[in-house]
């Protein structure tokens, strides 16, 4: 009576280790310790009692490697769908890299078509052809704006921050580099970075009335520190001034200031949208 036994726990090995066998064709596949699991059934005796691995633990950990094929194969999909890909690309994502995708898609005002590139010193945020540069640093610009406050210091830089990075290609969406702003200075100030009392700074271009910093940066929240000091300005820029004079505020370069805690509030309120139509950030 045990032969056939025996035959039939033989017949059911055979079956199985076939079964998943078909799932180890392709360029995805499950780790080597759940592709035969019926080998691991045999010489751990999946016996609780005895302190091996349970049929649970198991399921477990087959569950865990199911999600990360199914992580790698999105990643793929995703790809197709970038200029010059080719079907022949291998393309792997490390632990670090999945676990920094998954911490980033938490953070508020996440986009998945975010590029995001950190260092010490900055954060660079790219998609949809817009782009957003913060850059950390202790700043407090005496020798280069006028009316600078006695011991006025900045702690982070919006460096630069635009809607068509190459001029070939359409402009990103309307708000969307406004709600990437959001993200990185959010970002920075849940990995203590920075604070919510920090100050920001932005040094704002020469624009015709200054509307760069009447429509875009003072309905953010912020506000006029001083004017650039006349020596540092190129001759180029000294001979663009002296036709424009007529204009308002001869079209200087502004030093603006405001705390993050401001800007995040700004973005809390949908960044903006609706009070400035004119605006296409």
């Amino acid at each position: 009576m045990k032969q056939p036994k025996n035959k039939h726990v033989q017949t059911s090995q055979t079956s199985s280790s076939s079964s998943f066998s078909s799932i180890q064709s392709g360029p995805l596949q499950l780790a080597s310790r759940l592709q035969l699991p019926v080998k691991s059934r045999k010489s751990q005796k999946l016996d609780v009692r005895n302190g091996q691995e349970s049929v649970e633990d198991l399921f477990n950990s087959f569950l865990q490697e199911l999600i990360e094929c199914l992580q790698k194969l999105q990643l793929r999909m995703r790809m197709k769908t970038y200029k010059n890909n080719d079907s022949s690309y291998e393309i792997e994502q490390d632990e670090e890299s999945q676990k920094l995708q998954q911490r980033m898609e938490t953070y508020k005002y996440y986009e998945s078509s975010y590029k995001i590139k950190q260092d010490e010193e900055s954060l660079s945020i790219r998609g949809k052809n817009a782009y957003v540069i913060l850059v950390i640093e202790n700043n407090d610009y005496h020798n280069f704006y006028e009316n600078i406050p006695e011991g006025f210091r900045s702690n982070v830089r919006l460096n630069l921050m635009g809607n068509q990075e190459d001029k070939g290609k359409p402009a990103a969406p309307k708000l969307f580099t406004r709600k990437m702003l959001c993200f990185g200075l959010n970002y920075l100030c849940e990995n203590g970075k920075i604070k919510k009392e920090s100050i920001i700074s932005v040094e704002a271009d020469a624009s015709n009335n200054d509307d760069l910093v009447h429509k875009v940066y003072e309905p953010m929240g912020f506000e006029i520190i001083g004017p650039k000091k006349q020596q540092h300005y190129s001759s180029q820029q000294q001979q663009q001034q002296q036709p424009q004079s007529k204009q308002r505020n001869n079209n200087k370069q502004y030093l603006l200031r405001a705390t993050v805690e401001k800007i995040l509030s700004w973005c809390s309120s949908g960044y903006g949208e609706g009070q400035d139509e004119k605006s296409k950030l």
